[in-house]
């Protein structure tokens, strides 16, 4: 009996490694990804340049389309119906559905060699269901040159699946926040009317140096949560946000995160806050935190569940353009010294103009700016984009000779 146990033991060893030695072509590629429902009985999803090859046939020779339920187990397609993207997908195609396609019971299958008239948009599909809640299914496609998949569901050269969730879905992910950093950190942003204007260039540097990023190097992976509330912590409503990247989560929290190795830049922290027109921002506070520690991330459908460890907390003061600190010796981005020397700093914010013949006012960010000067106050201009409009307007005078101009 112990030499069964040890012999067995050895086999499920040797078939674990025999199957990671299979050809990839076997086991196929396989990547994943999630798609937001906004009706839970429909959904239209774009695969023409995964399948769609240059010569305008499809890529591969075989695909299998079908779908899991939220147990993982095949859908009978009575129910749900897959058609052309600017069809209404009811199987009345016959281009789509008998040009190269095959429908069964659960699969849809498509044949290159019976499809003769190309796939310029064959792969866009929309997909109809009746009475069927796709909350927590799963869409899954497989493709293969070799494969038929009338026998063989399985053995493809590569597998996409993709996840399909709604607001439900996203509801029921509980959200554990991490333990608030020791660090406490203080940042400005622009409130314009019903907008708050925040710049990512504003700390771009000090958020590198607290994340341990070299100077000359971007921040990759990194975390972000913004905490957005009432002065008396309660929920703000209808509130928009400007980043299509920034998922919100319960009623207080906006997060963003990246955990694909790709390069962050300042612009990508931009954020522009808007409020109804019946709130104001002097009601509002706001904060946020940040983590290098992505690999403790957790997720479902792509909605983070476990924060990371955090590295620092952010409080954020809401300032006009007359009332923004500016600090000269460090810049309005307070980057620090450099060989003993001030670094070049750059103020920016937008003034939206109407028509042609309004008048705006642009306002330096001078702290106690004199005309007569003193010896340790900053000089500046405003330049424009265009040089020749520079040298052409009246409003614009050469300063002293040098290649600046002032109002």
């Amino acid at each position: 009996m112990f030499k069964s146990k040890i012999f067995n033991s050895v086999m499920r060893y040797m078939l674990v490694a025999m199957l990671a030695l299979l050809p990839n072509a076997i086991w196929g590629e396989n990547y994943t990804n999630n798609i937001f429902l906004t009706d839970v009985n429909r959904v239209s999803i774009d695969m023409q340049s995964i399948l769609g090859g240059s010569d305008k046939y499809a890529k591969y020779n075989y695909i299998e389309f079908y779908f899991l339920d939220k147990s993982d187990a095949i859908v009978d397609l009575s129910n749900i119906k897959l058609g052309l993207w600017n069809s209404e997908s009811n199987d009345a195609n016959p281009d789509f559905n008998g040009d190269g396609f095959k429908k069964t019971k659960n699969y849809y299958l498509f044949y290159k060699e019976k499809n003769g008239w190309g796939c310029e948009n064959l792969f866009r599909f929309k997909i109809n269901t009746t009475n069927v809640d796709l909350s927590g299914y799963k869409f899954v496609v497989k493709a293969s040159n070799t494969n038929n998949f009338e026998t063989d569901k399985t053995t493809a050269d590569v597998t996409y699946t993709y996840q399909l969730y709604s607001q439900s879905n996203i509801d029921a992910v509980t959200f554990t926040k991490a333990t608030d950093p020791t660090s406490v950190k203080s940042a400005y942003a622009l409130k314009e009317g019903n907008k708050c204007i925040f710049s990512g260039a504003s700390i771009y540097d000090e958020i590198k140096s607290i994340l341990g990023v070299s100077s000359k190097e971007d921040i990759k992976d990194f975390y972000i949560r913004w905490t957005i509330k009432h002065t008396d912590d309660t929920k703000v409503d209808n509130l928009t946000v400007s980043s299509g990247k920034i998922q919100k989560r319960k009623d207080f929290d906006y997060i963003y995160f990246n955990n694909t190795g790709s390069s962050i830049q300042a612009k990508d922290l931009d954020v522009t806050l808007e409020l109804p027109s019946s709130e104001s921002w002097d009601n509002i506070k706001l904060s946020f935190v940040i983590s290098k520690n992505i690999s403790e991330l957790t997720t479902q459908y792509g909605i983070v569940e476990k924060e990371p460890t955090l590295n620092a907390l952010y409080n954020i003061t809401l300032e006009t353009k007359y009332s923004m600190p500016f600090n000269h010796y460090v810049g309005h981005a307070n980057t620090a010294f450099e060989n003993g020397m001030q670094q070049t700093a750059e103020w920016e914010y937008y003034v939206y103009v109407k028509d042609a013949n309004e008048k705006v006012e642009l306002v330096l960010p001078f702290d106690e700016y004199e005309n007569s000067g003193k010896d340790l106050e900053p000089q500046g201009y405003f330049r424009w984009y265009d040089l020749k409009t520079d040298l052409a307007s009246p409003q614009i005078r050469n300063l002293l000779g040098f290649v600046g101009f002032c109002l």
